[in-house]
């Protein structure tokens, strides 16, 4: 039995499940949480954040970072959720106040 590939297997199980709460906590589907993971991810190495040469398989190391990134995109998004909440509220009470 390869006891690796079920580590691999856990691991992303355990990526998914995170992927799936910031997809609920932002009402977002779990492709889209993961492809901002991976735009983001793809931006920090443009940035030389990450280096090229840097393993960003399933290492412990390349997990947290991802566990980072998926908590950053859940800040921004919740970010953006409360600023679309905000302005609805403004344009609501301007067009109330209109009437």
């Amino acid at each position: 039995m390869d006891t690796e590939r079920w580590k691999s297997v856990a691991i992303r199980r355990e990526v998914v499940a995170m992927a799936e709460k910031i997809g609920a906590k932002t009402d977002r589907p779990t492709s889209n949480v993961f492809s901002y993971a991976v735009k983001r991810l793809y931006d920090d190495m443009a940035l030389e954040n990450l280096t090229e040469t840097e393993n960003i398989s399933e290492t412990p190391v390349s997990i947290t970072k991802l566990e980072l990134l998926l908590e950053k995109v859940s800040k921004e998004v919740e970010s953006f959720k409360a600023m679309k909440e905000n302005l609805e509220k403004i344009e609501n009470d301007f067009f109330s106040d209109a009437k």
